[in-house]
């Protein structure tokens, strides 16, 4: 099995993770709308559990600017 597996839809697993706290970030230059936007979104991996995390507007590091 890979360590990293990414799936049509986007998403993507880590395999293989050592117990412990990590950052999921997704940096510049990611845009949304023509605008751009960031996430770091902490997580706690555990020994043989999945953990799900969903990157969306309510945990964006960096919010898109509003439209004038």
């Amino acid at each position: 099995m890979d360590d990293k597996l990414t799936r049509p839809a986007g998403s993507v697993a880590f395999n293989r993770m050592s117990p412990g706290r990590y950052d999921i970030v997704v940096p510049f230059p990611t845009k949304i709308a023509g605008q751009k936007a960031a996430w770091q979104v902490p997580v706690e991996a555990v020994s043989d559990r999945t953990v799900h995390v969903r990157q969306n507007a309510a945990n964006l590091a960096l919010r898109p600017s509003p439209k004038p």
